[in-house]
């Protein structure tokens, strides 16, 4: 093998091994984006927990080839970046909109979420959801509600049977 093709192997193996580690991989557009903004980007998805690299089309487009994420090769079209989300899967997209709302440059086109390929409005919209621990806390208090009623209602019912009986 010539040492350039063994070069772009190592590139693909360490893409396809950022994709299988991520809990979130996504793609996009950046082309504009100057280096200050670049950078206030990276430092953003670093506190995040997630990384901004930057590879060709094509490398990207080989590492997926051995996944189930193949779908996700038909956004690789024009200068893109790929940002890869290790920690929280949900403040890795969050991070993206939130930044794309400033910098109108910034386009989310695709990612890899919950091991789906998902378009970009799916993106926005995961990125708009609460924290997973405030969406529990608020399942457990709709799951509470009924039984404190139930628990209300049955100590009302035994302090009225207990006062008509004095």
């Amino acid at each position: 093998m010539r040492p350039a093709m063994v070069e772009k192997q190592k590139i693909i193996d360490q893409i396809h091994g950022q994709i299988t580690k991520a809990k979130t991989t996504i793609v996009v557009q950046f082309q504009g984006l100057d280096v200050s903004s670049l950078s206030e980007l990276r430092k953003e998805l670093r506190d995040a927990g997630a990384e901004i690299k930057i590879y060709k089309n094509n490398l990207f487009d080989r590492a997926l080839a051995n996944t189930e994420f193949t779908d996700l090769s038909k956004e690789l079209i024009g200068p893109n970046a790929f940002v890869f989300g290790f920690e929280n899967d949900l403040s890795t997209a969050k991070v993206l909109a939130n930044f794309a709302k400033k910098n109108k440059i910034l386009k989310l086109k695709a990612g890899i979420f919950e091991n789906q390929v998902i378009n970009s409005q799916k993106l926005v919209v995961i990125a708009s959801l609460p924290p997973k621990e405030t969406l529990l806390s608020m399942m457990l208090s709709c799951l509470q509600a009924p039984v404190q009623k139930l628990a209300a209602t049955i100590k009302a019912v035994a302090e009225q049977k207990e006062a008509s009986n004095n």
